[in-house]
């Protein structure tokens, strides 16, 4: 090459760059880009401001967690990995080599870790706001329209599923961090696909999104049913027109060639360490075996569209249903949308919408969570061709337009509910926080949590544990359920003690019980306190609370009892059960949690009376019905629907003090009446109707036409019935 030639061809490159930074310009100058990338700022901005409150997600996150730190002290390797092979190599590989680390509070699970621990969920908030703005890429290949694509990002990034899992480790989007990419340079390559093209461009359009597909699913499991759907159609797409052609096979075969280069090797190092039911593949194969539900398919249907109208709101699954029949029909379809691309995402929509209804399990509602990013495009679709249409007749009407849709934007529930979301994240670091302020140096901060076989000092696990604390010192509960569950009198002694602060957290978000029938129906922050909040009380506080008189019994008598091992005795004796508990033998097998009266199964009326040996004043009775596990053979439900309590007085005349008409949903509550000098109190309880399918579904048990009544333990506020067991 001469002299002249070498000039030329550097000012071809010259220009080349040139051009390619001119037109990087126009789109950083682009008005979707500017709003798009404003909207994520705003919305990073919120997630930083609320950070020093936020401390994650003590479930599936800790077990991430430790997975790391087993790397970092050298007791695993990279390679030893069954499971979510590329999170650990690619996604936390920054946090992890650099061991960042954020001041931070102890918390159970990580304790010295903690900030180590936070140092990922700030960097997994970063990583999804990268995901958004993947998102408002793929959304501009997708739809021409600026405005409806900005305006489904925005329906998408507020949604209260994405808020839930935007600072969770184990969350069910990261995913995408290569899905996406893989499914933009799949629709760009859609229109040279039939045609004999450079191998370096069959590489780069359908092999790389095969490997980045393959790497996603390795990131998160959940993107198989957002990229296998979407894929199965395209290629059908373009097989269809296409058979005979050797440009399209080629091009297919590259595509499948890129899955199996990320799944062969992993799969082939996988099995180096498991057998095959323990590698890769043998765990999703037996994930899928063992899909089984014991709910009939209208039940399943049923709860399926709960799900949805609960996260999405009817006026929003109104408008992606209109969205994507406008879509599909020719005839209807806006310019701005492709004849291919609408009919991508409603076939693809539709075959995961299919799954759900014909899995032989309970519906997935987060597995379809990605699919957000489809039904939003649909629902902005249907907002922007109602206003085009109402503003064709006249000016008074495009008004009126614009009103319609921000008044169909308020009712969608990520406008309502987003912000509840968002608190729910900060509620255990806002108790933390709470704990050590309230502490003032005299004192030190103690936790109780869901799990029982933490045996740190910093973590109550045990009756013994409680007794130990001293005055100045405050506790922090996160979900204490299984506490709770070993210690019916203590649930009701923190249920009659008021807490220093109380803050809503993520254990009774809609988002976290979607798939338990069992919870979803009816936790809420209001109903359940002691459970669903994370909340601080002061040990100070909850002795004066158990420092009651006390209080004589003379008898305890009922309608009837199961047998001997659940008899009226039980409702005032205080459980002492041997812990930590073997979580795998909870809790049928274990008899010191089934310590409650359990009537016969002969009516669905009950009493239950207990006689005082000399009258006492009386104002309040806290009561714990039979809660989260049941005894050996009882399939039913032991909460009551009705609860009337009579005081007894003088000569056995009976009075009404309190009377509840629907306390199923109730995990303890409290009757509160006039002060009355009494000899006793008196029960009536009344279980639900055999017929009562929601519960039924809700709990997931069969009924019973005779249901059991079951109580866990009773407290008579500003009195101590039981002093065994040393008390608190």
């Amino acid at each position: 090459m001469n002299s002249v030639e070498i000039r030329a061809t550097q000012r071809a490159a010259i220009a080349g760059i040139a051009s390619w930074f001119s037109r990087g310009a126009a789109a950083i100058a682009d008005a979707y880009v500017l709003a798009s990338f404003g909207a994520i700022a705003v919305w990073l901005t919120a997630w930083l401001l609320l950070f020093p409150n936020i401390y994650g997600w003590l479930t599936d996150d800790i077990y991430q967690f430790r997975r790391v730190l087993m790397y970092e002290t050298g007791g695993s390797n990279l390679f030893d990995i069954p499971w979510f092979h590329a999170y650990d190599w690619f996604v936390a590989a920054l946090p992890w080599y650099f061991h960042w680390s954020i001041p931070s509070y102890a918390i159970p699970q990580a304790w010295d870790n903690t900030g180590h621990f936070r140092a990922f969920i700030l960097y997994t908030i970063v990583l999804h706001a990268v995901i958004l703005a993947m998102t408002a890429w793929l959304l501009r290949v997708l739809c021409a329209n600026k405005a409806v694509a900005f305006a489904a990002l925005a329906f998408f990034m507020t949604s209260p599923t994405f808020v839930f899992y935007s600072d969770l480790l184990d969350s069910r989007y990261m995913g995408l961090l290569a899905g996406l990419p893989a499914l933009v340079i799949l629709l760009k390559g859609y229109r040279t696909v039939d045609r004999s093209q450079p191998l370096y461009r069959s590489i780069f359009f359908f092999l790389l999104p095969g490997f980045l597909i393959g790497l996603g699913q390795s990131i998160h499991y959940t993107l198989t049913y957002f990229a296998g759907p979407i894929s199965l159609v395209y290629w059908c797409y373009v097989l269809r027109g296409n058979f005979r052609s050797r440009a399209v096979w080629a091009n297919a075969g590259y595509f499948v060639l890129g899955v199996a280069l990320w799944f062969v090797p992993v799969q082939l190092l996988s099995l180096q360490y498991h057998p095959f039911a323990g590698s890769m593949l043998g765990i999703m194969f037996g994930q899928v075996s063992a899909l089984r539900s014991p709910y009939d398919k209208l039940s399943d249907w049923a709860t399926w569209l709960h799900f949805f109208l609960e996260d999405m709101g009817l006026p929003m699954m109104l408008l992606v249903a209109a969205g994507a029949v406008i879509a599909f029909r020719d005839r209807w379809r806006p310019t701005y949308i492709s004849a291919f691309h609408a009919r991508l995402l409603f076939w693809a929509c539709a075959i995961a919408v299919a799954y759900v209804l014909i899995t032989p399990s309970i519906a997935f509602y987060r597995q379809l969570s990605l699919y957000q990013i489809f039904f939003m495009l649909f629902a902005a679709i249907a907002i922007e061709v109602a206003t085009q249409r109402l503003a064709r007749f006249n000016a008074a009407l495009r008004a009126g337009a614009f009103c319609l849709v921000c008044i169909l934007a308020a009712w969608v529930p990520s406008i309502a509910r987003m912000p509840e979301v968002f608190a729910a994240s900060a509620g255990l670091g806002r108790a933390v926080n709470a704990a050590h302020a309230a502490t003032r140096n005299r004192g030190r901060v103690y936790f109780i949590e869901f799990y029982d076989n933490n045996l740190d000092p910093r973590s109550l696990i045990s009756r013994a544990d409680l007794q130990r604390l001293k005055p100045g010192d405050v506790i922090v509960t996160d979900f204490p359920t299984l506490f709770f569950v070993k210690y019916p009198d203590l649930f009701a002694l923190f249920h009659d003690t008021a807490p220093i602060a109380s803050f809503p957290t993520e254990w009774c978000t809609i988002e976290n019980w979607v798939e338990e029938r069992t919870y979803w129906n009816f936790r809420r922050y209001q109903d359940e306190p002691e459970s669903c909040n994370a909340r601080v009380y002061s040990v100070a506080a909850l002795r004066q609370s158990a420092s009651g008189k006390p209080l004589a019994v003379a008898a305890v008598r009922s309608d009837s009892t199961m047998g001997p091992a659940f008899g009226t005795s039980w409702v005032l004796a205080r459980r002492s059960p041997a812990v930590p508990m073997d979580m795998s033998k909870c809790c049928n097998a274990v008899p010191a949690v089934n310590d409650l009266w359990a009537s016969a199964g002969n009516t669905r009326k009950h009493w239950l009376e207990i006689d005082f040996s000399r009258p006492v004043k009386l104002h309040a009775v806290t009561i714990v019905p039979a809660n989260y596990f049941s005894p050996p053979g009882w399939d039913t439900v032991g909460r009551p629907q009705t609860v009337a309590l009579y005081g007894i007085g003088s000569r056995r005349k009976s009075t009404v003090l309190w009377r509840s008409g629907d306390l199923r949903d109730r995990a303890i509550f409290t009757a509160t009446f006039k002060p009355a000098r009494l000899s006793g109190i008196r029960l009536d309880i009344e279980q639900p109707p055999p017929d009562d399918q929601r519960h039924a579904i809700m709990f997931d048990q069969r009924l019973s036409p005779s249901p059991v009544s079951g109580i866990e333990y009773i407290r008579f506020e500003g009195y101590s019935a039981d002093s065994n067991n040393g008390g608190f």
